[in-house]
This record gives structure tokens, sequence and C-alpha cells, in this order.
């Protein structure tokens, strides 16, 4: 495994165990724009705030195709706006869930860590944080750095069984 690859995969555990007792404040996506239409091949950025103020960004790392978890909010897109032609990108940060709806579901309880296997090597795919409440939230990626996530919801490609994937638990209360 890449020297960067393996930091990534050790901050994502290191940030998922963090998790454990707090309760999620905020939730945003950072919604992606091409010539004026949504991106819909990926749900862009997640944004979620912690109870602590901590905030944490989860997407897909490009290189690795895997998940990759970042301390802090969203980044600038500025200047990438401004900068290319015709202004065909733009982003846009969305609640994703109302802070309503997640202070019914309480503190983390659980943290997983999804891992595919292939023939060449293991990623870290995505993540399932449970709450208090039995809800969770799952993030999974795709190949071409594509990022997705949902309430109560399972990757659509845990049904294919020839796929060698495992959750594994992080922190189990």
């Amino acid at each position: 495994m890449r020297q960067k690859q393996t930091k990534t995969h050790n901050d994502n555990i290191d940030y998922l165990s963090s998790f454990i007792g707090l309760t999620i404040d905020s939730a945003f996506q950072e919604q992606y724009f091409f010539e004026g239409k949504l991106n819909e091949e990926s749900m862009g950025t997640l944004k979620l705030i912690f109870s602590n103020g901590q905030k944490f960004t989860f997407d897909c790392d490009g290189n690795a195709e895997s998940l990759i978890i970042r301390k802090d909010g969203f980044t600038d897109k500025g200047i990438l706006e401004s900068n290319i032609e015709d202004n065909r990108y733009k982003w846009k940060e969305v609640e994703f869930i109302s802070s309503n709806a997640l202070s019914n579901f309480g503190n983390v309880i659980n943290v997983y860590l999804e891992e595919f296997t292939n023939e060449f090597e293991t990623i870290q795919s995505g993540c399932k944080i449970e709450f208090k409440s039995g809800d969770y939230l799952r993030i999974w990626t795709k190949e071409s750095d594509n990022i997705f996530y949902g309430l109560n919801k399972k990757p659509p490609y845990l049904k294919n069984e020839n796929l060698k994937i495992e959750l594994k638990t992080l922190y189990n209360h």
C-alpha cells in the first residue's frame, strides 16, 4: 500500500473512532454543477458537524477510489469557479439532514469501516455510523471517484455476491 494511502486509511479509522459518544448537529451536502446542471454521478462531498464543534468531510479519494475523511469543512471552490472559462463549474452547499431530525438520532454508538478487496488490494470503500435511535448513516464510494450516502440505506452493490466486502467494527457500544 502506498504511504499516502496508508496515512489516509489510518486517519479514517482515527476520525471514525472519535465520533463515539458525540451527536451530529449539522449535515451538509456539497452539490456540484456542470454547465448549470446538477451532477448526478456523485452526491458530492458530505460535511458533518459534531457536538464538540469538529467538522469532518467525507469524499472519494480519486487516486485510490476509496473513502477519504478530512478534518474541517469544505474546501473553498471560489478560485476553481472563477478561473474556469464560461463559469461552467459551480458548487452549492445544501442541508442534507435537518438539524431537527439529527437531534432525534442521539449519540453515535457504533462505527464501522467497509473494506472492499479485489485482486490487487484492499481499500476502505465506505463506513457506517450508527446512532442510539437505531438509525444509521451509510457512506460509500464507487469507481471514478464518486461518493454516495444515505440515512438507513445500503449501497446497491451489496447485492452482488461476487464482491468481497466486509463491514469491520471499529467500535461497538
